[in-house]
């Protein structure tokens, strides 16, 4: 089962579908417009929920901002540098992940997309006893580091570390190979454009470079997984 958390145009959805015929997809896409095309994209295809509301850390009504301009932009915190004129504030609904897992009676393989521009703390903070409890789980997501405050998504990531979460790929940011990733020879085994794929990065170099908002961002997604092989 895929959870897709903030999903946009569908495109890693259509991709998974794609590459196996036996996965379950659930997608939380808030914007109303997006909703839409993921709906004529999927056109009701069996194995697919589509729900228009978001995921954070408490349920119920919470502000969210939908950028004019870009509709994979929205997001749930605002920080310093955004200018509040390039969105539209509107409450609307959140679950919570573990509250979506118990409804939706998921028990086998489990992965957690999500790219959420910085909220993806809040929902893993909030869910932090199922993702403990429970195993094969696999999150990827899109980190954030310019949001996170001190060492809080640092400290959360390290628990996840020290109860049997590995790290499975690491993507890089802004270039193939950063100097960072370089000076600890680290060689991508594949790359794209400006990014590279790492499959050997260890949790002491993903602790030091990938959280802390004072640095380069030089990691831009992650996927951990406590899978059971």
């Amino acid at each position: 089962t895929i959870i897709e958390i903030g999903s946009n145009d569908g495109n890693e959805a259509q991709i998974a579908l794609n590459s196996k015929k036996n996965i379950n997809l659930l997608i939380y896409e808030p914007d109303n417009n997006n909703f839409k095309k993921l709906k004529n994209l999927f056109n009701n295809r069996r194995k697919i929920k589509i729900y228009n509301y978001g995921i954070s850390s408490k349920v119920g009504l919470k502000n969210f901002y939908f950028n004019k301009k870009y509709n994979n932009l929205n997001k749930v915190d605002l920080v310093k540098k955004d200018n509040l004129k390039y969105f539209i504030k509107k409450k609307i609904y959140f679950s919570k992940l573990d509250i979506e897992v118990k409804k939706n009676l998921i028990k086998k393989n489990l992965l957690i997309k999500m790219d959420v521009e910085g909220h993806e703390y809040e929902i893993l903070k909030s869910s932090l006893k199922f993702l403990l409890k429970n195993k094969n789980i696999s999150i990827l997501m899109e980190l954030h580091p310019s949001i996170y405050k001190g060492n809080l998504m640092k400290n959360l990531i390290s628990k996840l570390f020290d109860n049997g979460y590995n790290i499975k790929f690491v993507e890089s940011a802004e270039t193939i190979t950063p100097l960072e990733f370089k000076s600890d020879n680290y060689v991508p085994f594949k790359s794209s454009f400006q990014r590279g794929l790492y499959n050997d990065v260890s949790k002491k170099f993903l602790l030091k470079y990938a959280f802390d908002n004072s640095k380069k961002k030089i990691v831009r997604s992650v996927l951990l997984t406590n899978k059971m092989v």
